[in-house]
């Protein structure tokens, strides 16, 4: 499960993302309009820039803009950068149990869901995400 600044991180970009690069956009109206609370999307935003996501300009008609092209950056990239990587068990070391033949099973299919879903969301740029909100489907882009 990702936390909720992560989620709020995910909503500023996406909204970011639907305005035209050429202008930036004030944190007022991505708290305004995301529906996340104004200071905690100050610092968000601050650790986004940082991460090299989005890009600020200073001034009356300052605000932030994405760094890159929506199509360029993926929801994984995004939440690894904030989660780390996806893990649905913890490690040997953190667990009770031993490693038998039924932990070694359970892990092998676990881990291989982690990859699927890793995949899947390295998969998924902003710009995909964008067009579902719009057409309302659940369809998954081809991976190739």
């Amino acid at each position: 499960m990702i936390t909720q600044y992560t989620r709020y991180a995910l909503k500023a970009l996406l909204y970011v993302a639907r305005r035209p690069r050429e202008h930036p956009v004030s944190v007022a109206e991505i708290a305004e309009n995301a529906n996340v609370p104004r200071k905690f999307l100050e610092t968000i935003l601050v650790d986004l820039k940082r991460r090299g996501f989005v890009i600020s300009t200073r001034g009356k008609r300052g605000g932030y803009r994405l760094a890159r092209p929506p199509e360029q950056i993926a929801f994984g990239e995004i939440i690894r950068q904030f989660e780390g990587s996806l893990v649905l068990l913890p490690t040997n070391g953190d667990m009770e149990g031993g490693d038998d033949q039924e932990e070694q099973a359970l892990r092998r299919v676990i881990g291989d869901v982690e990859a699927q879903v890793t995949a899947m969301l390295a998969a998924v740029s902003l710009t995909d995400a964008m067009k579902r909100s719009k057409s309302g489907t659940d369809a998954t882009p081809d991976p190739e």
